[in-house]
Parts: C-alpha cells; sequence; structure tokens
C-alpha cells in the first residue's frame, strides 16, 4: 500500500505477436558521414528511413537459426535461403514501421521505465540483484554500448506500447466461445502409413550432367563471403590512466568532500496502521483520532493494527513494514516518520492512501567510514575521474585528426603515439577482437572505407575504448568450383531423387487404401487406428496437426491425404471419424482459457490487419542486390 506506485507498460509481453512479427533494432548511431544517400550499404528503405545491410543481416542469421532448430537439421536450408531473406527483410521492414507509427502517434517511454526494464533482466544480477559491473561487462562482451543497448530497449518498448493499443480490443463471443471449445477438446480417428525416403537414397543415381546443370542454376549460392582485414588504432581509457597520478593530500581533500558518499543511508524501522479515506475523508480521520487516543492510554499497537489496519500487506504483521530509507514511502508519510524518535508514536498522519499512525522501533545507518577504509577506492576514483578528462581531450583529437587525414592513420599514430593494430580476415557479419562489434563490422564494409579506402570515423567500442579502423586487405566474394560442391550437391539430389520415390510409393499406397486394400504393414511405419486428442503424445506431430486441418468425413468413410513431411519422408495419412468437445462438460476454467486463445487470435489477426495496411500507405524501397 505505502509503496511507489508507478505504471509500468509491460515490455515484451504479447509473445504472440512478438513471435510472429517483432526483431529488435539491430544497429543505431553510425554516422551520416558514412551512410549519406548512398543506398549500397541500405537493405531497404522504410518512408524515408534506411534499413542497413547489417541490421538485415542479424535478422537473417537470427531467421536461419529459428529455422535450423525447428527442422532439427533434417531440412537442407540452403534450399529455403531465398525464403529466410524475403522473412527475414520483412521482419525488419515491419519493425522499422511499427518505430515509425509509434513516434508519429506521440507513444514515449521514460529513461526511468528503461532503467527499470534493464534492472529486471536476469543477465546483468550478481547474487539476486542489479549489477552495473555486470551490465557494463556483458554489453562490452557483447560488442554493445549501454546508449545502444538502452536506445534498442526503449524502441522494444515503444512497439509493444502499439502492438498492446491494437491488441487490446480483442474480445469473444459465447458462441464462439462455444464453438472454440468444440474445436479445441475434439477428438478424431486416425491412421497412417510413413514411406522412409532413406530407403531409396541409396538406389538413387545422379548423373553428372545434373550436377552441373543444378550448380548452374544456383551458382549464386556457392559464394564465397567477401572478406576484409583492417588496420586500426585503439584510444583506451586505461593508457589514459597510465598518465595520471594522484597525492596524500588530494586523497584527503577529496575524502572531505566526499564524507557524505561514504556514510551508509539512514533507515528508519516502522508499523502503522491505515484508515483508508474513502469517500468519506472526515469519517476515515476521527477514527484514526480514535485510535491514536486508545494507544495513548497504553493500549497494544501491533494488536489495533491487525484489528484495524487496511493495509493488507502489513495489518496480519501488526502494521509492521521493516526498515526502509528515504525515497520509498510516501512523502508525508517518510517526512512524519523520519521525523520521529526510535518509541515515539504520530499523530495521524495524511497520505493519499488515507490516514496513518506510525510507529519508529528502531534507527539505523548514518556511519562513514574512515579514510583508511575508503582510500583505495578514492585513489582508483580520482585518476578515473582525471583519466576521463584526459580520455576525452585525445578522444577529441583523434576524431579530429581521423577526418582531417582520411588516407591515412600516420598522423594519429605520429601525434597520439599510438600501435598500429591488425585484424584477421572477417565476413560482413563480423569477426574475432574489434570486429565482434557490429559497428565495426558494419562501417568497415560501407562504402566510405570499403570503396573509397578513407578512414573511420571513431568507433566506440566501449565507454572505455574507441577506435579508428580503415581497410588493410580486401578479399572479393568468389565463386566456389564445382568440385568444391560436388558432394554436397550430389547429396541434395539423391535427397530429391528419394524423397520423389517416396512420394510415388505413397501415391500408389493411397489409391490401394481408396481401393478398399490394406497394404501389408511391415513394408512400411505405421499407425493403428485409432481416436486421440489435440495434445495426444503417440502419434508423429506433423501429421496429427495435418490430420487435424482435414475435412469432416462422410460418415461410414474415411478421407484420406499423402503428406511430404519436413524431413522429406512421405506418410499417408487417414480420418475415419470426428468427434467434438461437449460444451456442456466446459468448466469455468475451460471458459478462461478459451476465452483468452480466442482473445489472442484476435489481436494477432487485428494486429496483422493493422500492419498491412501500413505498409499500403508506406513508401518501401527494396534492395536486393545489396543483400
Amino acid at each position: 500500500m505505502l509503496q511507489v506506485i508507478r505504471d509500468r507498460v509491460q515490455g515484451v509481453i504479447v509473445w504472440f505477436i512478438v513471435g510472429a512479427i517483432v526483431v529488435s533494432f539491430a544497429l543505431f548511431g553510425i554516422n551520416d558521414y558514412f551512410s549519406g544517400n548512398n543506398r549500397g550499404t541500405h537493405a531497404a528503405v522504410v518512408n524515408g528511413k534506411e534499413i542497413s545491410v547489417y541490421e538485415y543481416q542479424v535478422a537473417y542469421q537470427n531467421e536461419r537459426a529459428r529455422m535450423e532448430q525447428m527442422f532439427g537439421g533434417q531440412i537442407d536450408l540452403d534450399m529455403m535461403d531465398q525464403q529466410i531473406k524475403n522473412s527475414a527483410l520483412d521482419r525488419v521492414i515491419d519493425n522499422a514501421l511499427m518505430m515509425q507509427i509509434a513516434l508519429d502517434e506521440g507513444f514515449r517511454i521514460s529513461d526511468q521505465h528503461v532503467a527499470e526494464q534493464i534492472q529486471a533482466i536476469d543477465a546483468f544480477h550478481d547474487n539476486g540483484q542489479f549489477s552495473q559491473e555486470m551490465y557494463t561487462q556483458k554489453l562490452r562482451a557483447a560488442g554493445e554500448t549501454p546508449a545502444g543497448f538502452e536506445q534498442r530497449i526503449r524502441h522494444s518498448l515503444l512497439t509493444d506500447q502499439l502492438m498492446m493499443g491494437v491488441a487490446a480490443t480483442g474480445f469473444a463471443t459465447k458462441v464462439e466461445i462455444e464453438q472454440s471449445y468444440r474445436v479445441s477438446k475434439q477428438q478424431r480417428e486416425i491412421s497412417y502409413f510413413i514411406v522412409d525416403r532413406n530407403k531409396f537414397k541409396d538406389s538413387a543415381k545422379v548423373a553428372e550432367a545434373d550436377v552441373v546443370a543444378f550448380y548452374e542454376a544456383n551458382k549464386d549460392k556457392y559464394m564465397t563471403p567477401e572478406m576484409v582485414s583492417l588496420e586500426y588504432l585503439e584510444l583506451t581509457m586505461d593508457s589514459a590512466m597510465a598518465e595520471v597520478s594522484v597525492t596524500e593530500d588530494d586523497l584527503k581533500s577529496a575524502y572531505d568532500t566526499q564524507k557524505a558518499r561514504f556514510t551508509e543511508p539512514v533507515q528508519v524501522k516502522a508499523s502503522h496502521i491505515l484508515i483508508e479515506t474513502g469517500s468519506d475523508a472526515a469519517a476515515a480521520k476521527a477514527k484514526a483520532e480514535a485510535l491514536y487516543a486508545r494507544l495513548q492510554k497504553g493500549e497494544d499497537f501491533a494488536k489495533l493494527a491487525k484489528e484495524n489496519s487496511q493495509d493488507p500487506g502489513s495489518a496480519d504483521k501488526g502494521g509492521d513494514l521493516g526498515y526502509f530509507g528515504a525515497g520509498i514511502m510516501d512523502k508525508a508519510f517518510e517526512e512524519a516518520s523520519f521525523a520521529l524518535k526510535v518509541g515515539e508514536l504520530s499523530k495521524p498522519v495524511r497520505s493519499e492512501f488515507g490516514y496513518h499512525l506510525i510507529k519508529v522501533s528502531d534507527r539505523r545507518g548514518g556511519q562513514g567510514k574512515t579514510f583508511a577504509e575508503v582510500r583505495a577506492q578514492l585513489e582508483n576514483d580520482l585518476k578515473r575521474d582525471r583519466a576521463k578528462r584526459i580520455f576525452v581531450d585525445k578522444l577529441d583529437t583523434f576524431s579530429t585528426l581521423a577526418f582531417e587525414h582520411p588516407e591515412s592513420l600516420d598522423a594519429l599514430v605520429d601525434e597520439l603515439k599510438l600501435p598500429r593494430k591488425v585484424t584477421p580476415m572477417f565476413p560482413r557479419q563480423g569477426g574475432p577482437g574489434i570486429a565482434e562489434n557490429r559497428k565495426v563490422a558494419e562501417v568497415a564494409f560501407s562504402n566510405a572505407v570499403l570503396e573509397d579506402q578513407l578512414n573511420s570515423e571513431v568507433i566506440e567500442i566501449s565507454d572505455q575504448s574507441s577506435v579508428v579502423v580503415r581497410v588493410k586487405e580486401r578479399k572479393p566474394a568468389e565463386q566456389r568450383p564445382l568440385a568444391q560442391m560436388r558432394a554436397m550437391i550430389e547429396g541434395q539430389l539423391k535427397d530429391k531423387q528419394a524423397s520423389e520415390t517416396a512420394k510415388a510409393k505413397a501415391e500408389a499406397l493411397l489409391a490401394e487404401l481408396k481401393a478398399g486394400k490394406k497394404p501389408a504393414d511391415k513394408e512400411f511405419s505405421s499407425f493403428a487406428r485409432k481416436w486421440i486428442a489435440r495434445d495426444n503424445q503417440e502419434a508423429n506431430a506433423e501429421l496429427s496437426r495435418h490430420l487435424f486441418a482435414m475435412g469432416r468425413p462422410a460418415a461410414d468413410a474415411a478421407n484420406h491425404d499423402v503428406v511430404v513431411m519436413s524431413g522429406g519422408d512421405v506418410a499417408v495419412v487417414s480420418l475415419h471419424g470426428i468427434r467434438d468437445g461437449d460444451v456442456s462438460a466446459m468448466t469455468a476454467e475451460d471458459k478462461n482459457t478459451t476465452t483468452q486463445q480466442l482473445e489472442n487470435a484476435t489481436a494477432v489477426a487485428d494486429f496483422t490487419a493493422f500492419l498491412a495496411e501500413l505498409k499500403k500507405k508506406a513508401e518501401i524501397e527494396r534492395f536486393p542486390g545489396n543483400l
């Protein structure tokens, strides 16, 4: 009751929408000096907003990883590469559109809310508490800066707000709920046969002409990635720290001026009785004053709190709120609590929640650490503070020289005495060392650096390290020779041939079933005729989904179908009968679950339609040649 109440827009909570639509922004803040109006570094432009190739590549890699996880390595993703590319580009375009409409509609996220969301991320916790040190370390390890990460969190929260605004309008009628329950609790009588394609793989024959033809038709898939090696200079905080020294007098002076910093904050332990004002503030005040009078006469505070306090969080504990410091409680309550001595009782105190009677039972804190205890910390802080000033000054020189002498790093080496470093070769997706930083990878392949052979702008690796890079060596994309790809292509063609043979066998089997014949079970993997529910664990999940999507069979008949499975095997499935769920057996919990599922489905449909309308009105340019 007394905790500070804050509105919390729940970031990334609409999972059914997020999973289908949203990809977080991958890159922000690359200087226009390197992007400008040159479309060569962009995957798309949405209403004038450029989407970088790197941002697309991050989405592409995420999409490919998702597909690999979905199919468990049972399908050749190279055969689906164009589909994956299209899906990744659609995702970043969708995200750009959502971001634009959210900003246009005045959606905003406060700094405090961004901080709350970040502090709630378990990856940044140490012993259950948010750790600034762990936060900084993990971002640095990922090639991320706090500013960039916080901006991505802010953008994600903004698009969540937009999605919630549309999704919250979903609703379900009684008829829809009952119909959905009938379908969700439906049982189906099924059977199936699976023709294993691997049985035909060894006998598959692939002609050399077919291998050559396939290679020629898919040459663009058999390219080595373009690679670069960078020469770079790195300016670090550590090098600035090495130039700094502090005296004992400096340390003692800093201690004298910062004593409050080394003093433990004061906390009080208090109990309270809350009488809510409701619609009758006068009555609440009168009741609080009556209780105050009883306490003055010696009645037990804890007993009266249990009997009268309207704070459900503390009443059962005799009103005990435990220890708290400044900035936690309601302002009026806090001022009254800190003004009381240990053992003192307040008169009724008015807050936004009602009238309180407060009793302070303990006070702690206020003790300061000695100079000896904090000397090492002071020395490090003073050095770092002075080093920051040196670092900022050098950073300014670093940036100026990189711009004024764009065709060489010599001027920076001469002025700042920095050693030249070189990265290994790496592709657009990045590589080891500083190339792990996505900004470095993108800038390395920008036109200014790659084509014009200029120095980069200063790139912030972390708040303690910045670099200027230029291309040392470039290795263009090259065609992989047929000899190198032959084994893989032969395998793909054999897989395809085996699947075609399996499909032919399945279609022959289907004809037998339709003719009333029953195939010999030993030839195929089979599932005997049985009633199953949607959540069954016995039948093959992929075939079960297909069977539950098939139309209702006629009485005393069966519907049959051939299904090419994701792994390449082929199945013949049979649907013998359908039993709908019994609405009269629907419990209150069933009704709530069904309602929620329908509202979620409606929300997805509504948001998908909303996004489609945005796309119709948007100016979208795609640059597939850059991907």
